[in-house]
């Protein structure tokens, strides 16, 4: 699916619109170039990252720095996401690498 520049500004200014998108969906608008989708996909899916971060570190604080860059690096990847391959949240998992070696996936 590929967002027309019409839709793309529609999105931009109705964030209730991008709250209604799937998460292939949402990846389609960040790679049209609306950051905002990042912000909604960050909602969604922090708590689980943060939850798998805990699991596998010492602190919170290791935790949150965890889902921070996991996100950093789902916007650096963005044009790797297949959702033909892949659903959301299985590519968020493996884009959040803890440290060597240890992985959320």
């Amino acid at each position: 699916m590929s967002l027309s520049n019409g839709e793309l500004k529609a999105l931009l200014c109705s964030p209730s619109r991008l709250r209604a998108l799937t998460d292939a969906e949402l990846m389609d608008a960040l790679r049209s170039g609306c950051n905002d989708a990042l912000v909604i996909l960050f909602e969604r899916h922090s708590a689980l990252v943060f939850q798998k971060a805990r699991g596998s570190l010492c602190t919170d604080g290791e935790a949150e720095a965890a889902v921070q860059r996991t996100f950093g690096d789902v916007f650096q990847a963005k044009d790797a996401f297949n959702s033909d391959r892949d659903s959301f949240t299985t590519w968020l998992l493996k884009q959040a690498e803890i440290g060597p070696g240890i992985s959320l996936a």
